[in-house]
């Protein structure tokens, strides 16, 4: 089998079947920290240079991909830098003294069984977008 990488977002063409993987989002395991905002600060270092990479990806993607790769890579910036959809995690990791990647992966989960449950395809659709950036 021949791997075949290419820009998250981006159109493409294909010549031959494609194969299509499924993938299980990451199930870290509870684990106790010692100093939980020492947690929480090195957790907001890591979501603020992610925020950052995924913005710059959205500026390659303009120049190679096109407009609505761009947005998409954005629109993932967006998520991992608001703060709102962090701040049930971090005060959990603060209160229970828990690793951020597990805190972070529980309100994933929540947020993405909301998305699922509605009627409207579009916000359906949204449980990608939220597990993608939170994965």
């Amino acid at each position: 089998m021949k791997e075949i990488r290419g820009l998250p977002g981006a159109k493409g063409r294909a010549l031959h079947k494609a194969v299509v993987l499924t993938r299980r989002s990451p199930r870290p395991e509870r684990r106790p920290v010692a100093d939980p905002e020492t947690e929480v600060a090195r957790f907001e270092t890591l979501r603020a240079a992610y925020a950052g990479e995924l913005r710059e990806l959205g500026e390659k993607a303009l120049a190679s991909a096109g407009q609505e790769a761009s947005d998409i890579m954005k629109a993932y910036a967006d998520i991992a830098g608001d703060g709102l959809f962090f701040k049930k995690p971090l005060k959990l990791v603060r209160e229970e003294a828990v690793d951020a990647g597990w805190a972070v992966a529980q309100e994933r989960d929540r947020v993405c069984r909301k998305f699922a449950a509605m009627e409207d395809p579009y916000m359906k659709a949204r449980a990608d977008d939220v597990r993608n950036v939170c994965d």
